[in-house]
């Protein structure tokens, strides 16, 4: 039987990391004040003054100025473009949407009539970027107007009426995206979502058991419902103690079409063609509860129903959709209970808790904390992460158990805000400490206004740097005997999080064990766009380095443990990251952002802090034998046959291991 293990549907690729703004919308009077002058970045890098692309009043209703404009802007101020690949790079971007316009029209009642748009127009790709935009202009100017179109379509004049924006909206995204391959793009509805400004999913809003789980020592079979988020109000008020400690057996599902060897399913308003390897019944993967059809969760596979349940977004829901009342039906089981339960929820917006706290037993003696933190994106994350910290603490002391250490784990987090990641960093460095060393290109910038930094040069551009620190340390918040910390990284540790690592690795905080990480340290830095075209731009203007001096990008260098987890290289066996995204958007393979030269400028850390793994610890932890767990040394274990949720935790093992012999030899050590 084929499960649905890889859908192909999980959209949500977050590389909004490493950014030195602070990521809030600006309000519409806030954007209007700037339409007629200057446009300018919410924050900018060195609290200079940015001086932008001019772009007056009269520009705003000249969308083909616009674009430009800002295309000039973007190859400018980016670390390695060069201003004679921009032309290029514009044409391939109108290429890119060019097709998408096609796809869009691509049913026959509206491909005749896009035909004939395109043949009256006639696109001449050699023309210039400016001639070439206003034949695209041409093209959404008559698909506006063309009623056979909107008849085929269902749109009214209204609902057309921006298609000309929306155009040129798409052109601009597709060549942020190849000025690198990592350099992006985002409406004022997707930044919001991703920030927590305005929630971040949408879906029912519940926390299912995974991995994480079973190396906590939690082991129920097939999928159970831990929790809902709290920020899931609807659901929360009225679910939170009704859905605890249920197993998930089913989601609602509509049949289309059936035979013993393919199948067309709905799920949501999502359809789904299936195959199988074998003659398959529907009482193979379905269940009928009161006249009701669910698809088992056992065929579904974690991934997937995590996806139908909590994973949607922008990218496969427009504003209209996620407006409408949905609700999803999912088929429950008590514990130890035969009977089968149905639940109606709503699928909502909803903001994923950034942060878990839990606390593990390393031995008879004494416990861990284990700090899962999955973004730096959310703005409550260190609110929560201390609030659970003190909960898990208070627990610990109640039962008698002592707390000895602290597992940071930063797998899975996709990096985010610089001052979410300096409030975690705070949490173990003295007020003052430097932390990152920043270098930008200085096109922008009023060249008065950066007297004060050192300037250098990278790639033919000039660049200043600019030095972060901590604004008010707590380096005494874990106390003496808790200042063992190992943290885990893997593939999916991306930008912040790999900050996170090189900073505590280059103070001597921590022992890092795992994957190579995703390899991204470049500095983005954020755009509001002209309320003509609207949104934000993400664009790597940089090159950030730890607080020695050593560059991030495609070097984790602080991984001191270094090995494979089985279950990401089943996931994931090509294990793409930094290099591939780099290479991807270059004719020839080579790095759309080469690896920085050393730089000509002192980058040293602040002296004084107390090293929490000084040279004696290092040196017994890289002698120190370790047996692999049997999590290492086999074929990932799933749960249940056809089923794809993962038991195994590898680097979890491993990072508890360290842990453990960290202790014991402090104990040991006078």
């Amino acid at each position: 039987m084929k499960t649905l293990k890889h859908i192909g549907l999980f959209l949500i690729v977050i590389l909004i990391t490493g950014c030195s703004s602070s990521a809030k919308k600006e309000n519409s009077e806030t954007k209007k004040s700037k339409s007629t002058s200057s446009s300018k970045p919410t924050e900018d890098p060195s609290k200079t003054s940015w001086i932008g692309p001019e772009i007056k009043s009269q520009d705003e209703g000249d969308l083909c100025k616009l674009l430009l404009k800002w295309t000039n802007f973007f190859i400018h101020s980016h670390i390695s473009r060069q201003p004679e690949e921009e032309a290029a790079l514009v044409k391939n971007a109108f290429d890119m949407t060019d097709a998408k316009l096609h796809k869009a029209f691509s049913k026959p009642s509206l491909k005749t009539e896009i035909d004939r748009i395109y043949s009256n127009i006639q696109i001449n790709r050699l023309s210039e970027p400016e001639q070439l935009c206003k034949q695209y202009l041409a093209i959404a100017e008559n698909v506006k107007t063309n009623v056979a179109l909107r008849s085929a379509m269902g749109n009214s004049h209204d609902d057309l009426k921006d298609f000309d924006k929306r155009l040129i909206r798409n052109v601009l995204r597709n060549f942020v995206h190849l000025l690198d391959g990592v350099s992006f793009y985002l409406s004022d509805s997707e930044l919001d979502h991703l920030t927590g400004e305005n929630p971040e999913r949408f879906g029912a809003g519940l926390i299912l058991h995974d991995r994480t789980d079973y190396h906590l020592g939690r082991n129920p079979p097939y999928i159970w419902i831990k929790d809902i988020w709290e920020t899931s109000q609807t659901n929360f008020k009225v679910h939170r103690n009704n859905l605890k400690e249920r197993r998930l057996y089913g989601l609602e599902a509509e049949v289309i079409k059936w035979d013993t060897k393919a199948a067309t399913i709905k799920i949501l308003d999502q359809t789904i063609n299936l195959t199988f390897e074998n003659e398959t019944s529907q009482e193979d993967i379905l269940y009928t509860v009161d006249q009701k059809t669910f698809l088992k969760t056992s065929f579904l596979g974690y991934e997937g129903l995590d996806h139908f349940l909590n994973g949607a977004n922008d990218d496969n829901l427009d504003e209209s959709e996620l407006k409408k009342t949905r609700f999803v039906r999912i088929l429950l089981k008590k514990k130890d209970s035969e009977a089968f339960e149905i639940v109606n929820l709503h699928m909502e917006r909803y903001t994923p808790r950034p942060v878990f706290v839990e606390r593990i037993a390393l031995n008879e003696n004494y416990d861990a904390l284990y700090l899962q933190v999955l973004t730096f994106m959310n703005e409550s994350m260190l609110r929560l992460l201390q609030s659970e910290i003190k909960l898990v603490t208070n627990e610990a002391e109640k039962t008698g158990r002592q707390i000895r250490g602290v597992l940071l784990d930063l797998r899975r987090n996709s990096g985010g805000l610089d001052t979410q990641a300096e409030m975690l960093w705070s949490l173990f460095l003295h007020t003052r400490t430097k932390t990152i060393h920043d270098e930008f290109t200085t096109f922008g910038f009023a060249l008065e206004d950066l007297k004060p930094f050192e300037l250098g040069e990278q790639n033919e551009k000039q660049t200043f740097f600019r030095d972060s620190s901590i604004i008010y340390g707590y380096p005494n918040y874990f106390t003496k005997e808790q200042q063992n910390l190992v943290v885990i990284v893997d593939r999916s540790s991306v930008s912040n999080a790999e900050s996170t690592t090189a900073v505590l690795k280059d103070y001597d905080k921590a022992w890092i064990v795992g994957e190579n990480t995703f390899g991204k340290g470049l500095k983005m830095q954020r755009y509001a766009l002209s309320e003509a075209i609207g949104g934000y731009a993400f664009i790597n203007q940089g090159y950030f380095y730890s607080p020695k001096g050593i560059p991030i990008l495609m070097n984790p260098y602080f991984i001191d443990y270094q090995l494979v987890d089985p279950v990401n290289q089943e996931i994931d066996p090509n294990g793409k990251g930094i290099y591939d995204a780099l290479t991807s958007v270059t004719d020839d393979g080579s790095l759309s952002i080469p690896m920085p030269k050393t730089p000509e400028v002192n980058m040293e850390p602040t002296h004084g802090e107390d090293p929490w793994v000084n040279s004696a610890m290092k040196s017994h932890l890289s002698a120190f034998s370790l047996e692999k767990p049997e999590a290492c040394k086999k074929t990932p274990q799933t749960v249940g046959e056809d089923f794809h949720e993962y038991r195994d935790d590898c680097l979890f093992e491993v990072g508890k291991a360290y842990l453990h012999e960290m202790i014991r030899l402090r104990d040991y050590t006078p």
